[in-house]
């Protein structure tokens, strides 16, 4: 498992012959921030924001393929910057139905690309947005905080995984943090941390990636 503090960000390459209509993203993140935010961005040729996962202050926006989804936070939730937050997004291109979970609780859902084929060879970034391909970045659209256990599927999860998402219990998923190839831009520290993320595992010492702004 790993974390993150971000202004920086990390990129690194996802390649495949094509998502078959399904995918799947998990991660959990903590920060104090109360502006909008990027978590996730995969952007293609013909996109920017191919895959894009964000944070609103009242709402998260999930995209693909240009195509994006407001899920509204609700006003009853409690929630503290103190903790760390766990959120997981499906999208099955032949429903068009895209679902999102922000710490095992399942939002509203909604609906969006119906039939849209996810590109392959995709350029991948943790706490930033891209408006282009690789490149063109905007400082108020990044993550000043921490990122761990950043999880792809090209399939959609079952709802009993995403209720209470701990650790990838699903094998082989397209990205796995675990064993993840990257590049550093910008200062983006890595380094042990004592975590209570994952019950699954029961290790006392995780990797973890932090940026600053």
């Amino acid at each position: 498992s790993v974390g993150m503090k971000i202004h920086p960000f990390m990129v690194f390459s996802l390649s495949s012959s094509g998502l078959d209509g399904k995918l799947t993203v998990c991660l959990r993140f903590f920060t104090d921030l109360t502006r909008s935010f990027s978590l996730f961005s995969a952007a293609s040729q013909d996109h920017d924001n191919e895959i894009l996962l964000s944070q609103n202050p009242n709402s998260f926006k999930r995209c693909v393929g240009g195509d994006c989804a407001v899920f509204p936070l609700p006003i009853f939730l409690e929630r503290s910057p103190f903790h760390w937050e766990s959120v997981c997004t499906t999208w099955d291109s032949a429903s068009g139905m895209v679902h999102l979970w922000l710490d095992g609780e399942a939002l509203a859902e909604e609906r969006g690309n119906e039939g849209y084929e996810v590109k392959a060879d995709l350029v991948v970034m943790l706490g930033q947005d891209q408006d282009s391909d690789g490149g063109i970045l905007n400082v108020k659209q990044s993550l000043v905080g921490e990122i761990a256990e950043v999880y792809f599927w090209d399939k959609v999860l079952p709802s009993v995984e995403l209720n209470n998402f701990q650790a990838p219990m699903t094998p082989r998923p397209l990205l796995d943090w675990t064993s993840l190839k990257f590049e550093i831009r910008g200062y983006v520290l890595t380094a042990p941390v004592r975590s209570r993320l994952s019950r699954r595992r029961r290790r006392d010492l995780l990797e973890k990636f932090s940026w600053q702004a």
